[in-house]
């Protein structure tokens, strides 16, 4: 068999590579800009785990950065639709610092 006919190398339909459900847990985290380490403690997950997980998906997906491999999951519908889960200590904070929400009226 010639090397180009062995198995993903166009001898036969293409498979999509596919992500573990862990590694797609882990990218639904990755539009939301968190740290690995608010990763991991989402997860309850050591940041080397997280930063393993994260390196297969880039793999995967064919990434070279964060940006890249959210980019190809939106295109590959494996984040369609979906939101970041709000991180709830940045939620607190923008809360304390909006005025909207201190009851301050713009203006005099």
């Amino acid at each position: 068999m010639p090397p180009s006919a062995g198995p993903g190398r166009g001898g036969g339909p293409r498979t999509q590579p596919t992500l573990t459900p862990q590694e797609l847990e882990l990218l639904r985290d990755l539009p939301a800009q968190l740290t690995m380490e608010d990763i991991a403690a989402r997860h309850q997950l050591s940041v080397n785990t997280v930063t393993t997980h994260v390196r297969a998906i880039y793999r995967t997906l064919d990434a070279r950065s964060r940006r890249a491999a959210v980019a190809s999951a939106r295109r590959r519908g494996l984040l369609r639709g979906h939101r970041p889960r709000p991180d709830p200590r940045r939620t607190a904070v923008r809360a304390a610092r909006s005025p909207a929400r201190c009851g301050v009226a713009g203006g005099s």
